[in-house]
């Protein structure tokens, strides 16, 4: 409960005046608060509310957090879709796409748990995301990044959206649908954090397009 008021101070702020304390252009000696894989479960004040949600998103867009950090993984087939983990045991009903699959159970490490990037986005889009006890499915599905724009424009969110992404296909994924879903005057609403190692250089990062 506390996070949420610590943000409540940005509900007037814009899109780019949030952004521009993200990338220390402005920080105003302020603390910058990003809720991770969107804001979910007990912090958001709807305990099944699941992460990496279009309701975590909408959550956080509302409760004023600076910002949001999400992580990228790609299907099979090279869809870009909002997911932490590189499997999909621990957070959807994957087991239910396979034929005599069970149920993950994380503390054991058994149970039908397939990486994102072996599975195409025709099953992935099928799967709907557990509640954060792992009890039950929620009403949402796992989101594909255009989707997740274009959800973001319909309900005129705010807040950046900051993507943790690991690899350079998907730094160009997202740079796709990015480009397709705003404009240039829009630029603040999203950016990428890149590991150096992937992008020892600015112009490296440039080259796959910024």
């Amino acid at each position: 409960a506390v996070v949420p008021q610590l943000a409540m101070a940005s509900c007037g702020d814009s899109t780019a005046t949030k952004m521009n304390r993200i990338m220390f252009k402005d920080s105003g000696g302020n603390t910058v608060v990003l809720a991770h894989r969107g804001l979910w479960g007990k912090y958001s004040g709807i305990g099944d509310m699941p992460e990496n949600s279009r309701g975590s998103l909408q959550t956080a867009n509302d409760q004023c957090m600076d910002g949001v950090e999400l992580d990228i993984k790609m299907t099979s087939d090279g869809v870009p879709v909002v997911m932490h983990d590189y499997n999909l045991g621990r957070t959807t009903d994957v087991w239910t796409a396979f034929r005599g699959g069970t149920k993950y159970d994380p503390i054991n490490n058994t149970g039908t748990n397939p990486a994102v990037n072996t599975v195409p986005w025709s099953t992935v889009s099928k799967l709907f995301l557990l509640t954060p006890d792992r009890r039950s499915t929620s009403g949402y599905r796992v989101p594909r990044v255009d989707e997740l724009f274009d959800f973001y424009k319909e309900e005129n969110m705010k807040m950046p959206i900051v993507f943790d992404i690991k690899d350079a296909a998907s730094v160009r994924a997202v740079n796709r649908a990015a480009a397709a879903a705003f404009s240039a005057a829009e630029a603040s609403y999203v950016a990428a954090k890149v590991n150096v190692t992937l992008y020892p250089t600015r112009a490296a990062y440039r080259a796959d397009g910024e």
